[in-house]
């Protein structure tokens, strides 16, 4: 799950935002909203998020440069969305200096989201992996994973504690087999050590004979027969970052 946060001085905007997302019919465990109706508050909110993946800022506050909201946002997340909302939707110089994703049109609110939620999704698409647990539709970090084990025919996605996914839904049990996720898997850094598990090579701390220590500690073994080429592909990984 994505989390957007809205900082705007208008209950009355926010709600019309949350509003035009439901329209556009995204899948409902795809995102969160999180509101703050003044600067102020939103500023001291900050040390205190932990995960934010989009902001949608209120260009013109009462008493407020939205710069200046925007400045403190990304002392925080460096690497986040930064979508201005506004009236008039025309950057200015200054604008830049804080790497805006885009520009939502209060007056046109639902195109304009749904362009910048569409680019979004689009370039995470290509660093997550959507699986299905009961009839819902779950999104999943791969950098998140620590390994893929296998239960019965189903695929078990076994989650880093440092992921916000961790608390709903570790560990994860998918409708997918195992054999089909670790086949989804193979364009990202992973490998089976194991008949019984597939490991996400980018949590690996140590490999020490035949034990693996991951990076929450948790140790698995490498099969003899799994040796050479889990040796092989955790060295091909190390050479290519």
């Amino acid at each position: 799950m994505f989390t957007i946060a809205i900082c705007d001085d208008n209950l009355a905007d926010i709600n019309i935002i949350k509003q035009n997302y439901l329209e556009l019919n995204f899948n409902s465990n795809l995102f969160e909203f999180i509101e703050f109706t003044s600067p102020d508050e939103f500023i001291t909110a900050l040390p205190q998020i932990k995960y934010l993946d989009i902001l949608l800022l209120d260009m013109y506050m009462p008493d407020y440069c939205g710069h200046i909201v925007a400045e403190q946002f990304r002392k925080h997340f460096p690497k986040a969305y930064l979508v201005f909302i506004s009236n008039f939707p025309l950057p200015s110089l200054d604008d830049y200096k804080f790497f805006p994703a885009g520009y939502i049109d209060k007056k046109d609110i639902s195109v304009s989201l749904l362009r910048i939620l569409a680019r979004f999704l689009s370039e995470k698409m290509t660093s997550t992996i959507n699986v299905h647990k009961g009839n819902s539709d779950i999104l999943i970090n791969i950098k998140d994973i620590l390994y893929i084990s296998k239960d019965h025919s189903h695929a078990v996605i076994n989650l880093s504690p440092s992921s916000r996914d961790y608390s709903l839904y570790h560990p994860l049990k998918c409708k997918e087999s195992y054999e089909d996720l670790c086949e989804r898997v193979e364009k990202f850094p992973f490998s089976s050590p194991h008949n019984s598990y597939c490991v996400n090579l980018q949590q690996i701390k140590k490999i020490d004979g035949y034990d693996i220590t991951l990076s929450n500690n948790e140790r698995l073994t490498v099969s003899r027969s799994h040796r050479f080429c889990f040796r092989r592909a955790y060295t091909s990984y190390l050479n290519s970052i």
